[in-house]
């Protein structure tokens, strides 16, 4: 089978405003999400666009609510930025795959489109030793990108909305990885975003 003459693949890059020089921004927007202690709403994060187009026949009834996402920098409890987000696409190529525990792609037939961390929502604990707990409601597990972008130049020194940390693997016990090492529990597991 032949590929037609035009081919693309869409991606979204999380944590950028703007796509890599080999790739065309579709739009760009920011990322929203359930609220942290919130039990309905989806399990996925959306990256919404700048500029909503709503439908005539829209219903203000029974709803869910997006929220905005903020993600904590490393370490840093009281850095909470506003979460950004771009849609790209790149020519020729009609596969992509975001690969966990990796900075690098599989071979030089795949691109590189970006390399960053796996996020997801944490519960936040305020009363206890440990900082970040579990979450009680499951999210996507994204690669949000090494070098994140902020919708707004202010920190949030708050916990509304959807919240993003980054993610470790867990080493102990009879549910831990059984490969450790090479895993390390105390370090932020890298991604990477590859196309082909």
């Amino acid at each position: 089978m032949s590929l037609p003459t035009y081919s693309g693949v869409s991606y979204i890059l999380w944590g950028r405003s703007s796509c890599p020089q080999k790739s065309k921004l579709i739009y760009n927007g920011q990322i929203a999400g359930k609220h942290h202690s919130s039990f309905g709403g989806g399990t996925n994060y959306l990256c919404l666009p700048n500029n909503p187009e709503y439908d005539r026949k829209a219903s203000d009834g029974l709803h869910t609510a997006l929220r905005a996402t903020h993600y904590r920098t490393f370490n840093a409890k009281s850095n909470v930025h506003r979460a950004t987000c771009a849609a790209c696409e790149t020519d020729k190529r009609v596969n992509h795959i975001m690969i966990p525990a990796k900075t690098s792609c599989p071979t030089s037939e795949w691109t590189l489109e970006y390399k960053g961390f796996i996020m997801s929502m944490a519960e936040y604990n305020t009363g206890g030793v440990d900082d970040f707990l579990d979450n009680y409601h499951a999210t996507s597990y994204i690669c949000v990108d090494s070098n994140p972008e902020s919708l707004t130049s202010k920190p949030y020194d708050h916990n509304y909305g959807s919240l993003l940390y980054t993610t470790h693997v867990a080493c102990s016990g009879t549910s831990g990885l059984h490969n450790c090492p090479p895993y390390k529990p105390t370090t932020a597991l890298s991604c990477v975003v590859c196309s082909k």
